[in-house]
C-alpha cells in the first residue's frame, strides 16, 4: 500500500472507529493480531480488546469523545498523527465517577500497517492533563 492509501486507512480509523464507535469498521481496518503499545494505563492490546475497551469503557466515560487530527505524516508502512481530543466526563473512568467536566487533551499516534490494516500502534495521550482536568491530580499554579 502507498503512504497515501495508508493515511486514508488511518483517517477512516479515526472517523469510523474512534469518533464513530463503529466496531464493524474496526474489523475491516484492524488486523486481528493488532498490537497496541499505548502508554499506561492500558491493560490490553489486540482487536478483541479494542472491541471491549473502546465502546464499553472509553465511550461510556466520554460518550461525546471526538479526536480532531491536526497533522498526519506517512512514510512507507507507517503513519503518524497528532491530535486534539475532547469529550465530556459522563461515566465512570478509572474509578472516578462522572464529573460532567469537558476534557481536552493532546496526543500522538504512530501506526504501522500491514496489508492495508492496522497492525501496530504506539500511542501517547497527555493522561496527566486528562487526570488534572478530572480533578484526580492537582494542577500546579
Amino acid at each position: 500500500m502507498s503512504a497515501e492509501e495508508n493515511k486514508a486507512t488511518i483517517r477512516r480509523f479515526y472517523a469510523e472507529v474512534l469518533n464513530g464507535a463503529n466496531m464493524e469498521s474496526a474489523d475491516e481496518l484492524v488486523d486481528p493480531s493488532f498490537v497496541d503499545h499505548a502508554a499506561p494505563p492500558h491493560p490490553g492490546s489486540d482487536l478483541q480488546f479494542l472491541h471491549q475497551f473502546w465502546p464499553h469503557v472509553w465511550r461510556v466515560a466520554f460518550p461525546d469523545w471526538f479526536i480532531d487530527v491536526q497533522d498526519m505524516v506517512a512514510e512507507g508502512d507507517k503513519v503518524s498523527a497528532r491530535y486534539v481530543a475532547s469529550g465530556t466526563h459522563q461515566g465512570d473512568f478509572m474509578g472516578f465517577p462522572p464529573s460532567g467536566k469537558k476534557i481536552t487533551v493532546t496526543g500522538m499516534n504512530l501506526f504501522r500497517l500491514e496489508n492495508g490494516k492496522l497492525a501496530e500502534e504506539y500511542a501517547n495521550m497527555d493522561m496527566m492533563a486528562l487526570m488534572q482536568q478530572l480533578g484526580a491530580i492537582p494542577s500546579q499554579g
